[in-house]
C-alpha cells in the first residue's frame, strides 16, 4: 500500500433539539484534517503540519435547510461543504507505522443564524480556522516521540491524541459569541456546539472497502445552554471505484482508447478515426465529469463506418433523432445511449450505426416497469433483446434506460448487485455450456457502495471484466489484452465519477 483516495463526506443532520421556538437556520464550520507521509517529518516534527480543509461558513450554507427546519427533521448536508477528497500517501514513512499514521478526521461546529452580519460570520469563520491550524500545527511540532521498536506502536495514538485534545480544547474556549456579535448586535447567531469524528486511517479505509466506514459524530450541542442539539451522520471510504470499468471480449485487435476529452476534441478523434480507408468505428463511450467539466472517454475498433454521435440532447431530441434514423433506408440504429444531469436538466449522449431497425428505446422506466418490457420482448417471436443499458437516480428511485434490437433471446438480467455479488453472477454464467457473456453493464451509488446492472446474452466465453483501475492500470490492462494471440477487444466502457 502506498497511496489510496479518500472520500470523507457528511450525510445529514437531525435536529434533535431545537434552538428557535419556530424553525431553526442552522448553518456550519467545517474543518477536514489530513495527517500522511505529506504533512509528517518524523525525524523533526517540528517540519510537520496537519492540512486544513475548511469550506464555507457562511450564512445558508445547509441550501434549504438554512432556511428553517423543525425538531426532529434531517437536513441533507450539500456535498460543497461536507466532502473531502483527498489521497492518502504512505510512501516515505517507515515501514509498519505508514498505514497506521495516515489519516483523516473531521471536526463540526453548528451555528444558528439570528441576527449577525455576513461579515461578521466571514470574519468569525477565517478567525476560527487561523486558530485551528496554529493549535493543530503546534500540537503535532510539540510531539516527543519514541524511538526504536516502540515507534510502530506509540506514534499513531500520540498523533491523534494530539490532534484530538488541539481541536476540542480549541473550540470548546473559542471566543465565538464575540466573534458573532461585531457590532453589537442585538441578537447574535448562536453557537450550538461542536464535535469531532476520527481519525480514520489508511489501513481501516483500506480494508473497509467501497462501504466504507459509516459514522455518527457525537451530538453538537452545549449542556444546558438552551441552544439546541445537532447529530451529524456520515462515511469515510475509499472513492468507490478510482476511474474505469470496461468489459472485454475476444475480437480482432487494432482498438483506439482515447481517455478524458472535451466534446468537440472527442467528435474530432472520432471523425477523424471515421475517415480513415477503412473506418475505425466507436465501439462505446463513456460521459463523466472531472472538477466541473464534461469529459468523454471512446474505445474504437475497425468497422464499417456511418456512424452518427451526439451528446447534450434532451429527451424530446433523442427520440426525435432515434425515429428519424431509424426510418432511414436502410435504418441506421441507436447502439449505445447514455444520460446524465446538465445545466438543471437530463441530457443524453448517443451512438447510432447502421443496423436492421425494429427497435424499442425506453427512457425513465423503474425497476418493475423495466424488467416487465424486458421480458415481453424476450418472448416475442424472434427475440428482441437489450443492448444498451444505463441506469439514474430520481430521488429515491432508481430508473433505467435502455435499447432493444432484434435478437436472439435466452438473456439475463440483473441490477443492485454489489462488486463481489455482480462478479461471481459474470463469473458462474461464463463457465456454463455454453457460455452466457456480459453484453452491456452499468453502475449507480446507494449509500456510498457501488451498486451494478447488467445484461447477459450467449456467447462465446473468453471475457475479461474490471472495475476500480485507474488510467495507468486500465490503459495497461487493455494493451495486454489487446496484443494477445487473439486479441481481446475492450467493448463496453463506463468511467466511474469519483
Amino acid at each position: 500500500m502506498a497511496a489510496i483516495d479518500v472520500r470523507l463526506d457528511l450525510d445529514s443532520m437531525l435536529i434533535v433539539e431545537k434552538n428557535e421556538s419556530s424553525a431553526d437556520e442552522p448553518y456550519l464550520w467545517v474543518a477536514f484534517m489530513k495527517v500522511d507521509a505529506t504533512t509528517l517529518n518524523l525525524t523533526n516534527m517540528a517540519l510537520s503540519f496537519v492540512e486544513l480543509h475548511t469550506p464555507d461558513g457562511s450564512h445558508g450554507n445547509l441550501g434549504q435547510a438554512s432556511q428553517g427546519i423543525d425538531l426532529g427533521q434531517t437536513a441533507i448536508i450539500p456535498p460543497a461543504i461536507g466532502r473531502f477528497d483527498t489521497t492518502l500517501v504512505t510512501t516515505g514513512l517507515p515501514p509498519g507505522i505508514g498505514d497506521a499514521l495516515s489519516f483523516v478526521a473531521v471536526a463540526v461546529m453548528g451555528l444558528e443564524e439570528d441576527a449577525s452580519k455576513n461579515s461578521a460570520v466571514a470574519a468569525g469563520h477565517q478567525a476560527m480556522v487561523t486558530a485551528l491550524q496554529a493549535a493543530l500545527n503546534q500540537a503535532i511540532q510539540t510531539l516527543s516521540l519514541p524511538s526504536g521498536g516502540q515507534v510502530a506502536n506509540q506514534v499513531q495514538p500520540a498523533v491523534t491524541k494530539a490532534m484530538t485534545d488541539a481541536t476540542v480544547s480549541g473550540w470548546s474556549f473559542f471566543p465565538i459569541s464575540s466573534l458573532l456579535d461585531v457590532g453589537g448586535v442585538f441578537d447574535p447567531d448562536d453557537f450550538v456546539g461542536a464535535s469531532f469524528a476520527g481519525p480514520f486511517n489508511f489501513k481501516q479505509i483500506h480494508d473497509a472497502g467501497s462501504a466504507g466506514i459509516p459514522f455518527i459524530m457525537p451530538d453538537l450541542f452545549v449542556s444546558e445552554s438552551g441552544n439546541g442539539k445537532y447529530r451529524i451522520s456520515g462515511r469515510v471510504s475509499r472513492r468507490p471505484f478510482v476511474k474505469f470499468a470496461g468489459l472485454f471480449t475476444p475480437g480482432q485487435g487494432s482498438q483506439q482508447f482515447v481517455a478524458g476529452d472535451e466534446f468537440n476534441g472527442f467528435v474530432s478523434f472520432w471523425k477523424q478515426l471515421a475517415n480513415q480507408h477503412p473506418p475505425v468505428d466507436m465501439l462505446d463511450f463513456s460521459t463523466y465529469l472531472e472538477n466541473g467539466q464534461r469529459r468523454f472517454s471512446g474505445v474504437f475498433s475497425p468497422g464499417k463506418g456511418g456512424q452518427q454521435f451526439v451528446a447534450g440532447v434532451d429527451f424530446n431530441g433523442i427520440v426525435k433523432l432515434w425515429k428519424d434514423f431509424g426510418a432511414l433506408k436502410p435504418p441506421v440504429d441507436l447502439l449505445q445511449c447514455k444520460t446524465y444531469m446538465e445545466g438543471g436538466g437530463r441530457k443524453y449522449a448517443a451512438l447510432f450505426g447502421p443496423g436492421q431497425g425494429g427497435q424499442h428505446f425506453v427512457s425513465g422506466d423503474d425497476f418493475p416497469t423495466f424488467v416487465a418490457l424486458w421480458k415481453q420482448l424476450g418472448a416475442q417471436h424472434p427475440p428482441v433483446d437489450l443492448i444498451s443499458l444505463d441506469a439514474f437516480n430520481d430521488g429515491p428511485v432508481l430508473r433505467f434506460v435502455g435499447v432493444f434490437s432484434p435478437g436472439k433471446g435466452g438473456q439475463h438480467f440483473v441490477a443492485g448487485d454489489d462488486f463481489n455479488t455482480f462478479v461471481k453472477l459474470w463469473s458462474d454464467l461464463g463457465k456454463q455450456h455454453p457460455p452466457v457473456d456480459m453484453t452491456d453493464f452499468t453502475y449507480w451509488i446507494d449509500n456510498n457502495v457501488a451498486k451494478f446492472a447488467g445484461v447477459f446474452s450467449p456467447g462465446a466465453g473468453g471475457q475479461h471484466f474490471v472495475a476500480g483501475d485507474d488510467f495507468d492500470g486500465f490503459v495497461a490492462l487493455w494493451s495486454q489484452l489487446g496484443a494477445a494471440h487473439p486479441p481481446v477487444d475492450l467493448r463496453r466502457l463506463v468511467v466511474l465519477e469519483a
